[in-house]
């Protein structure tokens, strides 16, 4: 017959929850370290796509805009349009964490927006020949 003893530990090691792939040691390590590279996995995501909003000029006044983005690893291409019909080929695009950068000859000028990338929203500011026009906020269509 098994002692008192015997019976208290047994019950004691029964109780205690089991990990089928890691251990209690190994999730001391991994859960921390889990949380601490989550951030990092929006980086890996892709702008490629179009996104609308509109660009709120300084004196007011506002239009429609709308990038159509293709990302090769830090690169972009595409279009920026600025109301209908006023396309611009993005001659010079790049993505910096969650900084972007686009520009496009418009025949007599530059026209270049400088963004941050938040999730389905990229939000910053609009130039011309590197003077500030506005504000543009843009969100992912799908």
């Amino acid at each position: 017959m098994p002692s008192q003893a015997r019976l208290r530990q047994s019950a004691a090691t029964s109780a205690r929850p089991r990990y089928s792939i890691l251990g209690k040691a190994e999730l001391r390590w991994f859960a921390p370290l889990f949380f601490l590279l989550l951030p990092f996995a929006a980086y890996g995501a892709n702008l490629t796509g179009v996104w609308k909003g509109s660009l709120i000029f300084n004196d007011g006044g506002n239009t429609q805009a709308r990038l159509q983005l293709k990302q090769n690893g830090k690169s972009l291409t595409g279009v920026m349009s600025l109301s209908e019909g006023h396309d611009f080929k993005i001659d010079q695009g790049d993505v910096t964490g969650k900084q972007i950068t686009v520009s496009a000859p418009t025949g007599a000028s530059v026209l270049k927006m400088t963004l941050r990338w938040k999730g389905a929203m990229l939000s910053g500011d609009a130039f011309e020949d590197d003077a500030k026009i506005g504000s543009v906020s843009l969100r992912r269509q799908k």
